[in-house]
């Protein structure tokens, strides 16, 4: 799996280009990873099914096209770039023989079909998208040419079309750079096998608004936390970050056991005057926090374990959220925080005090895919957790 985390898309493309032309048994792993898909239950409910044709090192799709032209259940579609602007028309073809060199020297439906109507579909026409890509992530970032042609295709299609990526494994990376616009797969199928996308969960909030209680249900539905916080405390013990924080404020953040005394660091840190100081803690704590999400997120793609809920205090400040598919806002009316604040034996005034070195509580809902209230029973709340997880796995 290659390293991307450091990448910028125009080298990481560059990259994987080169490995998907210099692997060898490119026919073997194609037919392997097509026969994923024509095993896969996407494939057996599709009736309007959308294929491409393989481009030079693609991985090819004779096979789908093959099953789709046997199968009288099913309609063939491929693609046409009908303009430069990023448009692609998506035209039936009943054989082989009606395809023709069309934009940039790949096959497509020959022009007298493109001007047929009836063999011009709508992209919400579509049940099954069966989409190339230069590189993807498990958790179905697609890295496309650059062009965007599938990215607004993918805007236009309904909810219930099932987007599969077809790729090698030595196309599957880390993370895939990606922004607002950019769509994901449903699921990757490689020589391999059929890989569905990973769900990472990122949870919102204001401070003391329950966050570890709902990982703890998350937790109860099958998925594995990430606790950036206990990352950070734990670096906080290191020998060598110990060293660095007691260069900087004094020996006096320790405790009497020569660890680092939590409230006096907190005290520095949460100051109003001293948003230097908390901008160089988070500077010092953050890429170990990192890398060890970077090795949470390797073990899990190894496991298959597909929901993963990350849990970090500055999900949004720390940049976190493009790692998310979905980020949870917990709604905890601010009475309920400040008992819970007062659980943890803080000060009148320190909710207040931490809350303002945070993004306001608006800000992070204005994020969130999902918000899901706290102002009842656990029961209740527990209850709206299993709903969330139910929705996701619907969604598949």
């Amino acid at each position: 799996m290659s390293d991307s985390l450091n990448l910028p898309k125009k080298a990481l493309r560059a990259e994987l280009r080169q490995k998907r032309k210099s692997l060898d048994g490119k026919n073997e792993r194609s037919a392997a990873a097509c026969r994923s898909i024509l095993a896969s239950k996407e494939w057996k409910v599709a009736r309007n099914v959308m294929i491409y044709v393989a481009h030079g090192s693609e991985t090819k799709t004779e096979a789908l096209m093959d099953a789709i032209l046997k199968d009288s259940r099913k309609r063939c579609f491929l693609p046409v770039c009908e303009d430069l602007c990023g448009t692609l028309k998506i035209v039936e073809i009943l054989s082989r023989l009606e395809l023709a060199p069309g934009a940039f020297g790949i096959l497509e439906p020959c022009e007298e079909l493109q001007n047929l109507p009836e063999r011009v579909a709508r992209p919400e026409d579509l049940d099954l998208i069966v989409a190339p890509g230069v590189g993807f992530d498990h958790c179905g970032r697609r890295l496309g040419q650059g062009g965007g042609f599938y990215d607004r295709l993918f805007e236009k299609i309904k909810k219930r079309t099932r987007v599969v990526g077809l790729a090698f494994d030595c196309q599957l990376v880390e993370t895939i750079p990606s922004g607002s616009h950019d769509a994901r797969v449903h699921a990757i199928a490689t020589e391999s096998g059929l890989i569905p996308r990973a769900h990472v969960v990122g949870i919102l909030g204001g401070i003391a608004s329950g966050k570890s209680l709902v990982t703890r249900f998350f937790k109860d539905c099958g998925a594995v936390v990430f606790d950036a916080d206990r990352v950070a405390k734990e670096a906080l013990d290191s020998s060598k970050i110990k060293g660095i924080l007691v260069e900087r404020w004094g020996a006096n953040i320790l405790s009497k056991d020569g660890q680092i005394d939590r409230l006096a660091l907190a005290s520095i840190v949460f100051a109003p005057e001293n948003a230097a100081e908390l901008d160089f803690l988070n500077r010092v704590i953050h890429p170990i926090v990192h890398e060890e999400w970077r090795k949470f997120q390797t073990s899990c793609n190894t496991r298959h374990q597909r929901l993963r809920i990350l849990d970090a205090p500055l999900l949004l400040e720390a940049g976190w959220e493009s790692e998310c598919t979905q980020c949870v806002f917990i709604d905890t009316p601010l009475a309920r925080r400040k008992e819970f604040a007062q659980v943890r034996g803080w000060e009148k005034d320190e909710l207040e005090k931490r809350e303002k070195k945070q993004l306001p509580i608006d800000e992070k809902r204005a994020h969130a895919t999902c918000v899901v209230r706290n102002d009842g029973t656990e029961a209740d709340l527990r209850e709206e957790i299993e709903r969330f997880c139910a929705t996701l796995r619907e969604a598949e």
